[in-house]
C-alpha cells in the first residue's frame, strides 16, 4: 500500500500544477464579466475546469491502480495486517464456497479493465464486506456470523459487493471527492469563501 501512497502523493502534485494551469488558461480564455457572489465568470469556469481535470485524472489513475496484480496483493496484506484473519474454519469455508460459485466461469462477464476477484476473511467482529478499487473483497468474520453462514445471504451481500468492482464505483467516488477538492480549492483561492480546514471538512 505504500506503493499506492506515493503514487496517489504524486498524482496529486500533477493535479495540482493542473489546476492552476487550468486557471491561468481560463484567465486569458474567458471574459471577466461581474462578479457573482465573490467570484467572476472566468473564476468559476476555472475551478470547473480544475475539478473536470482531477476528476478524469483521477479515475485514469485509480483504473490502473485497481487493474494491477501487485496493487490487489497488498490490498490482501494491507487488510491482513489491520483486521488478521478470521481463524474459524467454517466462517472460510462458507465464504470460499460462495464466492468459488459466484466467480465461476460463465456466472459474469469480466470486463478487459477488472482483475479476476480475491477474496479473504479478516477477524473484524463488525458486519461489513467491501469491495477495494483491486477487486479484493475483504469479508469480515461479523458479517458472516451475524448470517450465520447462510449461503444464500451470504451471495447477495457477495454479489453486491462485486457489483461495485465491475462497476468501478470505489475509483469513481475517489475521483469525485479529488473533483470537488481541487475545483473548490482553486474558488477559495480566488474568493476566500472559507479556511482551508473548512474547505477539507466540506470535501
Amino acid at each position: 500500500m505504500q506503493h499506492l501512497f506515493f503514487r496517489l502523493k504524486r498524482e496529486a502534485r500533477r493535479l495540482a500544477r493542473c489546476a492552476c494551469a487550468a486557471g491561468l488558461a481560463a484567465a486569458f480564455l474567458l471574459p471577466a464579466p461581474h462578479a457573482a457572489a465573490g467570484a467572476s465568470g472566468w473564476e468559476l469556469a476555472a475551478s470547473a475546469i480544475s475539478g473536470l481535470i482531477a476528476y478524469k485524472s483521477t479515475l485514469d489513475t485509480m483504473l490502473d491502480i485497481g487493474n494491477n496484480a501487485d496493487y490487489q496483493r497488498q490490498s490482501l496484506l494491507q487488510d491482513k495486517r489491520a483486521n488478521g484473519a478470521d481463524a474459524n474454519a467454517l466462517d472460510v469455508r462458507a465464504v470460499d464456497d460462495v464466492m468459488r460459485r459466484l466467480t465461476a466461469p460463465g456466472m459474469y462477464v469480466l470486463p478487459a479493465n477488472n482483475l479476476p476477484f480475491t477474496w479473504h476473511v479478516n477477524d473484524s467482529a463488525l458486519f461489513n464486506a467491501a469491495c477495494y478499487p483491486t477487486d479484493y473483497i475483504s469479508v469480515n468474520r461479523g458479517l458472516v456470523r451475524v448470517l450465520g453462514g447462510n449461503e444464500a445471504e451470504l451471495a447477495a451481500v457477495l454479489g453486491h459487493e462485486m457489483t461495485h468492482g465491475l462497476a468501478h464505483h470505489s475509483a469513481e467516488t475517489y475521483a469525485k471527492i479529488m473533483a470537488t477538492y481541487y475545483g473548490l480549492s482553486l474558488l477559495n483561492m480566488a474568493t476566500g469563501v472559507m479556511d482551508w480546514q473548512q474547505l477539507q471538512a466540506l470535501t
